[in-house]
């Protein structure tokens, strides 16, 4: 891998939120690669590809999560896409959808951006890299954009059909539908255009998707076990059982909703502590504290005093 490649932090950030997910302290995890946790709000923030990869790699085996790379994609498409409440088949066409997926993706990798074509039979989300990326790093921005194309559409496996721009053999070589010399993803346009079947959806066996219910929840005060169980039509020993297949519990998955949910309220100081605490369903400020220094190996309010110190000298 090409030492100066970089990868947004924003992943990382979902990957600390996992890590709550399934028990354990994201401050704690991040350190033993000497991530500053606190600097991942900084905008426009960016770590090495290799220590990417190396923190993926920690995950599946500390939290026995082989598929950790694929909950991760589907976190932060949802993420990413929050917006449109999870997806843009809401949206008018293929090439609007292909646009603003493009446009939302463009900071992932520095300085590579992704620009979509849409003609009667083909559409493609084209790489587009101020400098020659190596063949493992194309594949690698070719597979992200593939996972969060899945994602976004609620398909299972891979739509791939990949085009690079160097010399490949063997499993990356894929007929060429774009310019020669370009690096692209290339698929059916019906695949945006027609809305996704019941039979392929599948929302209670995601825990991403039970983590967005539970987001919604909190919004309206009322993230109990029982009112998130019931937006799937189960009950709340049902849910359960689905959680701890997943590896986690609801108290693991909630706390993990209120710890992405609080590092947001903080950066606006105008929200006191004891506003915080209740819009996260805590009867108690030192509730939230303890629980917030728990995930994050600091105070809330030292939290907030050096995220606002980092992105002040950022500046």
């Amino acid at each position: 891998m090409q030492p100066g490649l970089l990868v947004h932090s924003s992943v990382f950030k979902n990957i600390a939120d996992l890590a709550v997910v399934f028990g354990s302290s994201p401050s704690k995890l991040l350190e033993k690669f000497d991530i500053d946790f606190s600097k991942l709000d900084i905008p426009d923030s960016y770590l090495p590809m290799d220590t990417y990869h190396r923190v993926v790699d920690e995950c599946k085996q500390r939290f026995n999560q082989p598929n950790f790379s694929a909950i991760l994609g589907e976190l932060h498409v949802n993420s990413l896409f929050s917006g449109y409440n999870g997806n843009l088949l809401s949206m008018k066409n293929v090439s609007a959808k292909l646009k603003e997926f493009s446009e939302r993706c463009a900071h992932l990798l520095p300085g590579v951006s992704y620009k979509s074509h849409v003609t009667a039979d083909t559409a493609s989300i084209e790489l587009i890299s101020e400098q020659t990326l190596p063949l493992s790093a194309q594949i690698h921005a070719l597979s992200l954009i593939d996972q969060l194309i899945c994602q976004l559409t609620n398909r299972s496996g891979s739509i791939r059909s990949w085009v690079v721009s160097e010399k490949h053999e063997g499993d990356y070589h894929r007929p060429v539908m774009v310019e020669s010399g370009r690096t692209a993803l290339h698929f059916a346009p019906e695949l945006l255009a027609q809305p996704v079947s019941s039979a392929q959806l599948k929302p209670t066996k995601k825990l991403t998707a039970i983590l967005a219910v539970i987001r919604e929840q909190l919004n309206i005060e009322d993230a109990s076990l029982e009112s998130v169980a019931a937006r799937f039509n189960v009950s709340g020993r049902q849910l359960q059982r689905q959680l701890k297949e997943a590896g986690t519990t609801f108290r693991h998955a909630l706390d993990a909703v209120r710890f992405d949910r609080a590092r947001d309220y903080l950066k606006n100081p105008s929200f006191k502590l004891g506003l915080i605490a209740n819009y996260l369903g805590y009867s108690e400020d030192s509730a939230f504290s303890r629980s917030f220094k728990r995930w994050s190996g600091m105070a809330p309010k030292s939290w907030r005093r050096m995220t606002s110190d980092s992105q002040s000298k950022d500046r």
